[in-house]
């Protein structure tokens, strides 16, 4: 299953993911660093849009695969919030956002029917891609070279 048939399949407009859930990091390719406490929206044939403080957008601009969006006050944030989001079924993960996150999403996006598609993206994230099952490897051979030095360097009684 696909981002895009998540969003036929549902009938969603949009899906949000607020970063810290992993799927945020997954599906934008951003460093956790580089965008704590950000918004990505994923709609159906366009590049995912990252709402991000304008302090973060700058970490996010390099990344030409994601729209970068800033902002400067909260009232600017929801003001973007509502004008990004159209549409009456938005689907969010369940697990990975707060209740806290959750009804302050609720009280900016009135009236839309939120929908949980934490085990759809679950789904898309387990089936691997060719590129990514050579990143894996790679890291995995990395590690490993990275672990048997690991012997040499340590001796006996050192802290």
């Amino acid at each position: 299953m696909k981002l895009e048939e998540i969003i036929r399949s549902k009938k969603l407009c949009t899906i949000a993911l607020k970063s810290p859930d992993p799927n945020f990091y997954y599906f934008s390719g951003i460093g956790f660093v580089q965008a704590e406490g950000s918004l990505m929206l994923l709609k159906k044939k366009t590049k995912p849009s990252v709402i991000a403080s304008s302090l973060d957008k700058g970490n996010i601009q390099g990344n030409k695969s994601i729209k970068g969006i800033g902002f400067n006050s909260r009232e600017e944030l929801e003001a973007i919030i509502r004008k990004e989001i159209l549409g009456k079924r938005i689907g969010f993960n369940s697990d990975g956002i707060s209740k806290r996150s959750f009804d302050a999403f609720k009280k900016i996006i009135k009236k839309k029917k939120w929908v949980d598609v934490s085990e759809e993206l679950g789904e898309v994230r387990a089936a691997k891609s060719r590129k990514e099952i050579e990143k894996i490897s790679k890291a995995a051979k990395l590690t490993e070279r990275i672990l048997n030095k690991v012997p040499k360097i340590l001796k006996n009684g050192m802290t």
